[in-house]
C-alpha cells in the first residue's frame, strides 16, 4: 500500500508519522546499499590493482580481512545509533518523596520536560509515548524543545502521565543545577527563566 505525501497528511499522527518513518528507513536503506556496492567494488579493483603488481597477498588479505571484521562488529554492536532505555518497570518505581512539582512549575518552566532520553522496550509496547523517528527511541520533542506530551504551555502538566517513562518517574530536580540555582529558596537556573 503506497502512500503519496498529501494522504499522510490526512492520517491520525500516529499513522502519519509512521508511515514517514518507514519511508525514511526505506530510503537510508536504499542509500546504504548503493554506498556499500560502490565500496565493494572500489575495494575489489584496489586489491585486484595491488595484487597484480605483488604490493599484497590476496590470501594473507583474506585472513586479515576476518580480524577486521571482528573489530567492526563489536565496534557496530556497542556503538549503535538506536538507542533503547533502561529495561525497568516503570509502574514500580517510587517517585522522590516531597517533590511538589505543582507549587514550583510556574518558577522552573518544566525545564525538565526539555531533557533527552531513550524509551525503554516497555514504553514502546504500550504504544502511548511518542518517539523521534529521525532518532530512535528518544522521546519526541515539539518545535519549542518541550517533550510533545507536555502542557508546559498550558501551564504545565503532562498529557500521558500515567503512562510516562522511568526517567520522568524517577526524577528529582532539587539538585540538578540545569533547573535550580538554589531549591530550597525556589531560584530557577538562569536557562529556565523566560
Amino acid at each position: 500500500m503506497g502512500l503519496d505525501n498529501e494522504r499522510i497528511d490526512d492520517l491520525p499522527p500516529h499513522r502519519g508519522e509512521t508511515s514517514e518513518g518507514f519511508r525514511f528507513l526505506h530510503l537510508l536503506c536504499m542509500q546504504l546499499k548503493q554506498d556499500l556496492y560502490d565500496t565493494r567494488a572500489k575495494l575489489g579493483a584496489l586489491l585486484t590493482h595491488l595484487a597484480e603488481r605483488g604490493a599484497v597477498d590476496l590470501e594473507m588479505t583474506t585472513g586479515q580481512l576476518e580480524a577486521a571484521r571482528a573489530v567492526e562488529y563489536e565496534h557496530i554492536r556497542t556503538q549503535a545509533l538506536v538507542q533503547i532505555g533502561e529495561a525497568v518497570d516503570k509502574y514500580s518505581i517510587q517517585e522522590p518523596e516531597g517533590l511538589d512539582c505543582a507549587s514550583r512549575i510556574h518558577l522552573c518552566k518544566a525545564v525538565c520536560c526539555t531533557f533527552d532520553f531513550r524509551l525503554s522496550a516497555q514504553d514502546l509496547d504500550e504504544g502511548v509515548l511518542r518517539w523521534n523517528y529521525g532518532e530512535p527511541y528518544s522521546i519526541k520533542k515539539s518545535a519549542s524543545g518541550y517533550c510533545v506530551h507536555s502542557c508546559s504551555d498550558a501551564g504545565g502538566g503532562c498529557d500521558a502521565y500515567a503512562h510516562r517513562p522511568a526517567p520522568c518517574r524517577s526524577y528529582d530536580c532539587r539538585d540538578d543545577e540545569r533547573v535550580w540555582s538554589d531549591f530550597e529558596a525556589m531560584i530557577p537556573a538562569a536557562q529556565s527563566r523566560s
